[in-house]
Order: structure tokens, then sequence, then C-alpha cells
């Protein structure tokens, strides 16, 4: 599930990503006064899809940390806080997703923003837990060995 889950992550916000990066390529230096009707139907459908990438991405997000978070449960008590605040960012993150869905207003892009820069945190911590730990039971299996 992790591999997974980050995968699918990683590519729902890659889409959106990539969606974004071609609309400021193409219409970058455009003056919008003079872009015919034609600009505006592709630059609505480029920007639609890349929405919705950015939307599912942070459902797949949320699912990746809450399966990721309850998994580490089961791991060293060392691990369980940083589980808890998993699963406290996962439903954190899929209420923002649902808001983000449902909501029109630049508020609710506010709160997904917040919900984003959590999962972020969330994984950059869970890495540096991850690099410690391996480097504490190398260093302890090269002191057995001696």
């Amino acid at each position: 599930m992790g591999v997974a889950g980050a995968a699918a992550t990683a590519a729902l916000y890659l889409a959106a990503v990539g969606c974004f990066e071609i609309l400021g390529e193409i219409y970058g230096g455009v003056d919008l006064a003079n872009v015919p009707s034609e600009g505006y139907s592709t630059a609505h459908v480029i920007d639609i899809i890349g929405n919705g990438a950015a939307h599912m991405g942070n459902f797949a997000a949320a699912a990746y940390v809450g399966a990721t978070a309850t998994a580490m449960l089961a791991a060293a008590p060392s691990w369980r806080r940083l589980a808890w605040l998993g699963i406290g960012i996962a439903t954190f993150h899929l209420i923002s997703a649902v808001i983000e869905l449902a909501s029109n207003s630049h508020w609710s892009d506010v709160v997904s923003i917040a919900g984003f820069l959590a999962f972020l945190a969330w994984i950059f911590s869970a890495s540096v837990m991850l690099v410690v730990a391996m480097r504490r039971e190398a260093a302890l299996l090269t002191q057995e060995a001696v």
C-alpha cells in the first residue's frame, strides 16, 4: 500500500503541476484583451484537468498518510506519536479535500494548502525518523559484530 499510495499521490500532484505549468508556458505573456475565444476554452480545459488532479491528489495523500500511520501504530513505541499525528493529518487532509471540492471560495484553497503543507511536513518527519532508525540499527549491528 505504501508504494502504491505514494505513486498515486505523486502522479496526481505531478499531473496538476504539469497542467498549471503548461498554462503558464502557453499563456504567460498573452494580453487578455486579445485572446480569441478558442484560447479561453483550451485554457479552461487545462485548468479544470489540473484542478481535478490536485483535488484527487488530496484524497490519495490522505489515504496514503492514513494507511502509513495505521501501520506505524503496530510498530515500535517510538513511532506511535508520529502515527497518531499522521492519523490527525490524514483526517484533516480528507476534510480539507472535501471542503475544497464543495466550495468555490478562496478560503477553501487556504484550507487545502494548509492540508498539503501538513502532508509534506509529516512525510518529511517520517522520512527523517526512518533514516535515524536505520542508522541506529546499523550502528547496533556494527557494535555487536565487534
